[in-house]
């Protein structure tokens, strides 16, 4: 963890996953290819409705899906407000009530009240994305 842990807050969040996966070189393939969605079996981009997401090297999507799995205490596929509170109070971060629905609201892509993988993951490559713009 303390390898991870780069602005000392003593916990894993996601800002310190996105600056290891840069500090290491690991990070999105230039291919596109199609994608699992939220665990439900389809693949995006493989019928040509929803595009194609970008492909994270095999490490990253793991790195990233273990990171979504620490959230997702009861292993539903979506991190709620009751999950993201416990999970907070358990890294002894302090947040309010509003803040962690704030956060969820943020990533809530798909609309379903809590953060699918999905969305999790889409955030994160989205963010990956900005940081490589940035150069």
């Amino acid at each position: 963890i303390a390898e991870r842990d780069r602005d000392g807050k003593g916990f894993v969040d996601f800002e310190d996953w996105v600056e290891f996966f840069d500090r290491t070189g690991r990070g999105m393939s230039p291919r596109r290819a199609p994608v699992e969605r939220g665990g439900s079996g389809v693949q995006e981009g493989a019928s040509g409705d929803e595009g194609s997401a970008p492909r994270l090297d095999p490490g990253l999507e793991e790195a990233v899906r273990t990171a979504f799995d620490s959230y997702d205490i009861d292993r539903d596929g979506l991190i709620t407000f009751g999950e993201l509170k416990a999970v907070f109070a358990k890294q002894n971060r302090v947040a309010s009530d509003r803040e962690l629905r704030e956060w969820i609201q943020k990533r809530d892509r798909s609309g379903l009240g809590g953060v699918s993988f999905k969305d999790f993951r889409d955030v994160y490559v989205t963010r990956l994305a900005r940081r490589a713009q940035r150069g």
